[in-house]
């Protein structure tokens, strides 16, 4: 629904048919969701009743920036990840072309986990450490590891040349991951990060601490968002058995507005939608 007024809105939504079941997502198809700062997530379908929104999910609740904007997620039936990914061992990848994340249709913690490592080497493509080869993760995240020192000691490397876990890159994605998560931790010869490089890398990426999928477990059923000149101005969101919320927004306009409403479950569902809006002009 896109609306264009200018003055004060009162924006009622009407939220129904919560436990209706049904399908998001598509086979081959592009669909695009958005952050709650408006950025567009793009990703691609390749996979029968894919619900994109769960993928959206956790990597709008994970520390990011503009570059969100900048990758395709592309999703892919499991068995097809070795295709795409060039090894039989292969859970996810990361390929610069594009750039492109391909990750398998489903829903699970661990995925949530592969997501956010395959997440973590895009961000590491775009933040640079001055003076370093890529791939190296970001300045704080740098020094905070010691991974001068780890180089210097032939502990790491920038390429796999002393195993997987030993990658500089592979070391930075598990850490990204893991602030996230609190969960699997692939790199067995480091400790996962402490508070305090979490708290420096949460405050270097410019997001405050989230855990994923917090909302979801408050409750969180949707999410609606009025989005003005490609601007989200205000979020409301609906918890189990929650069907109203008003949004009173003034000195508003004037401006293109569009009505989103976001689904922050694991299970598809369908959602209706109503709208009434009423402008005091100024």
């Amino acid at each position: 629904m896109t609306l264009v007024f200018r003055g004060r809105a009162v924006f009622a939504a009407l939220l129904a048919a919560l436990a209706l079941a049904g399908a998001t997502g598509a086979n081959a198809a592009i669909i695009t969701s958005h952050d709650d700062q408006g950025r567009t997530i793009t990703f691609d379908v390749r996979a029968p009743v894919v619900d994109t929104e769960w993928y959206a999910s956790v990597l709008r609740a994970a520390a990011h920036g503009n570059e969100i904007s900048n990758v395709t997620i592309t999703i892919v039936p499991e068995p097809q990840i070795p295709a795409f990914c060039g090894g039989q061992d292969a859970a996810a990848c990361y390929s610069r072309n594009g750039p492109t994340i391909y990750v398998p249709a489903g829903k699970s913690r661990l995925l949530e986990t592969i997501l956010l490592h395959e997440y973590g080497h895009h961000l590491d493509t775009v933040w640079h450490v001055p003076g370093v080869p890529e791939l190296n993760g970001t300045p704080t995240w740098w020094a905070d590891r010691g991974m001068a020192s780890l180089l210097a000691s032939n502990q790491v490397a920038f390429d796999y040349s002393l195993g997987w876990s030993h990658s500089i890159g592979e070391v930075f994605a598990e850490d990204y991951a893991y602030i996230h998560t609190h969960s699997r931790y692939g790199i067995t010869w480091l400790s996962p990060p402490d508070a305090a490089l979490q708290r420096d890398m949460f405050t270097e990426l410019g997001t405050p601490t989230a855990t994923i999928s917090k909302a979801n477990r408050k409750g969180v059923r949707a999410r609606a968002q009025l989005v003005c000149n490609e601007t989200v101005v205000v979020t409301r969101t609906f918890r189990k058995g929650q069907a109203r919320r008003t949004f009173d927004i003034p000195n508003l306009g004037p401006a293109t507005c569009d009505v989103r409403l976001v689904s922050s479950v694991a299970t598809t569902l369908s959602y209706t939608l109503h709208i009434s809006l009423a402008v005091e002009s100024t």
